[in-house]
């Protein structure tokens, strides 16, 4: 394989063109295997965190990928960014339930300095 073609940053989730899918699907020697962050399945919340795309945007991009045999899908996830309601929560888990990832890379868990209490924060100050 010459080409792993991961996706670690938001932001470059648009990488993943028509044109990028022809490719990992044409040679053998490509890696089929995409990291596709998503952060959330709430369009809501992605404006908030100015991500570029939309949940729908989001799973017609794995449709894409589905369409190539034998590709794994790997994503991150971030819950209880700021503002996030239960709702949106629940939209997440739907586009996880949908999507059927591979692999969830990393869930991260949004919290503020205010979240953490001092003897919480001192704690993983010294990790």
């Amino acid at each position: 394989m010459i080409l792993i073609y991961e996706c670690d940053f938001p932001h470059l989730a648009k990488d993943i063109t028509n044109d990028v899918l022809h490719t990992v699907a044409k040679y053998d020697n490509v890696c089929n295997y995409i990291h596709l962050p998503v952060q959330s399945g709430s369009s809501v919340v992605l404006d908030r965190m100015n991500r570029t795309y939309t949940r729908e945007w989001y799973l017609e991009r794995v449709e894409a990928i589905r369409r190539i045999p034998d590709c794994g899908i790997s994503s991150d996830v971030i819950t209880g960014f700021c503002g996030e309601t239960e709702e949106d929560h629940k939209e997440t888990l739907s586009l996880m339930d949908l999507v059927k990832y591979g692999r969830i890379a990393r869930v991260l868990l949004f919290r503020t300095a205010r979240d953490i209490s001092r003897e919480e924060n001192m704690k993983m100050m010294c990790l």
